[in-house]
């Protein structure tokens, strides 16, 4: 601010400083000492609830700052924001940091933008605290942790259970989740808060089913652990504290689902996944579940319908093929535009390319869906091949075109590399002039180790491969 002032009053400009929500006027090195009397008595200090006011009040000393120099001299208005008193000590500075008041990331003191989320630093937040969201819950507990650890020495109980919370952790955090406290031998996650995602209640089921696997796992790496848990998933609407952090033990959630996913870990059966009804009907596509007996829980007046998680039906990555019995509704101009490119890339034999953007919720998955059963309605045959992008787990820079590769030489999860080489090395005929170094390039894709090659190498193989694929039939990818 200091420059831009100096800048205008040497350019003969009128400033006039305005104090936003108890900004303080500029001083020390902002502004030197003899302009500060000169630009202090031009200024505006404006009040956030009294807005009405405040905007006559900056036009009137408008009007009387062209009326006192004339059209001639210009003005210029240097507004300064700062925070309302009841933020302005949680965005002090601490220890040289400050908080983004957007999303709660320390940063540097002089950062005049936040370094995580873009936000200006030393802006008021939004005045909605909280919001009504639908999330899912999890809740995994240890089973006969409490008997087992009678009378035993606490460094011991720590040292048992320890593992335990570190890789439920990274379990749920791999598929987005947020832990928010750990209650016990307990531990509470949410999926959908503070960030949501539209396949929320998809990735606390994997999640859950990859925690007994992690448990497994722990146990045979250390015998005396001797692990069992419960896990219990419920989806429904809370409200979350949008500026809570649980890394400070401040919950996120506030809702009966809370109360119902812990009293479903509960009625779990041991080293089971147990969901509620709004879970099971969000996921009952992609995943095996067997019905169980309605359970009684606490504080419910009905039996609850709960389900067991078997396993997945499709391999983590891989979309579900869905079908739709309700029409499609408002999308008919989005569904007119993608058949008639499929047809153009048929027609011409090009390449064509298609990203549907769009929130949660909004239909993208059935847009797609609509396609492959327009697709499916041609009389020719069309090789069609798809796989997801996940936003996360790890090694996923690759996924989708890995389960393609995957799709078309028919590799099963439970394949051994060896099988898995054999296939690939089926797919590419012998015929083929690029063989061996098809394989080779290939390899990697679908996690089997190969030579080493340039980025631009593997990149050319990939291409090679489709196009080879395309001259046999049209392509769907």
């Amino acid at each position: 601010m200091r420059r831009e002032i100096e800048a205008a009053l040497e350019r003969g400009i009128r400033v006039i400083p305005v104090l936003l929500q108890g900004a303080r006027f500029p001083r020390g090195s902002d502004l030197p000492g003899s302009m500060e009397g000169l630009v202090r008595r031009n200024a505006v200090e404006l009040a956030d609830h009294r807005w009405r006011q405040d905007v006559d009040q900056l036009i009137r000393v408008l009007k009387d700052a062209e009326a006192e120099g004339g059209a001639r001299r210009r003005t210029k208005v240097a507004i300064t924001q700062g925070l309302p008193a009841s933020r302005r000590e949680d965005a002090a500075p601490r220890g040289g940091m400050v908080r983004c008041p957007s999303c709660g990331q320390d940063n540097p003191d002089g950062f005049r933008w936040c370094g995580y989320c873009g936000a200006t630093l030393h802006q008021a937040p939004s005045a909605q605290a909280e919001e009504r969201k639908v999330v899912t819950v999890l809740f995994c507990d240890l089973a006969g942790f409490t008997a087992s650890s009678d009378r035993a020495d606490p460094e011991d109980v720590r040292a048992r259970i320890r593992p335990y919370f570190a890789r439920v952790r990274h379990e749920i955090e791999g598929f987005g989740g947020t832990v928010e406290k750990f209650i016990g031998d307990a531990v509470m996650a949410v999926f959908g808060a503070p960030a949501a995602h539209e396949d929320d209640p998809e990735r606390a089921v994997r999640a859950g089913l990859r925690i007994l696997e992690a448990i497994s796992e722990l146990n045979a790496q250390d015998a005396s652990l001797d692990l069992q848990v419960r896990v219990g998933i419920e989806t429904g609407e809370v409200v979350a504290a949008l500026g809570n952090r649980p890394e400070s033990g401040e919950g996120i959630v506030v809702g009966d689902v809370v109360n119902t996913a812990s009293r479903l870990q509960g009625a779990a059966p041991v080293n089971g996944v147990v969901v509620g009804g709004g879970t099971h009907a969000a996921t009952r596509a992609v995943f095996d579940y067997r019905p169980l007996q309605p359970a009684t829980l606490k504080g419910k007046a009905d039996p609850v319908p709960i389900f067991q998680a078997i396993a997945a039906r499709a391999r983590f990555g891989t979309d579900i093929t869905r079908t739709f019995s309700s029409p499609l509704v408002g999308r008919e101009p989005e569904r007119t535009l993608l058949t008639a490119i499929f047809e153009r890339s048929l027609r011409e034999a090009r390449l064509q390319m298609v990203t549907i953007v769009g929130e949660a919720g909004v239909g993208k998955s059935r847009l797609v869906a609509e396609l492959a059963a327009f697709v499916d309605d041609r009389p020719e045959l069309i090789r069609w091949r798809q796989g997801r992008c996940l936003p996360y787990g790890d090694a996923v820079t690759f996924w989708a075109l890995g389960e393609i590769v995957k799709a078309e030489a028919g590799i099963l999860e439970t394949d051994s590399p060896d099988e898995a080489g054999s296939k690939i090395d089926a797919m590419i005929p012998d015929s083929h002039p690029d063989a061996p170094w098809l394989r080779q390039r290939l390899r990697p894709l679908v996690g089997i180790e190969g030579p080493q090659a340039a980025r631009e190498e593997n990149f050319a193989a990939w291409r090679a491969f489709l196009e080879s694929l395309a001259d046999e039939r049209p392509l769907r990818r």
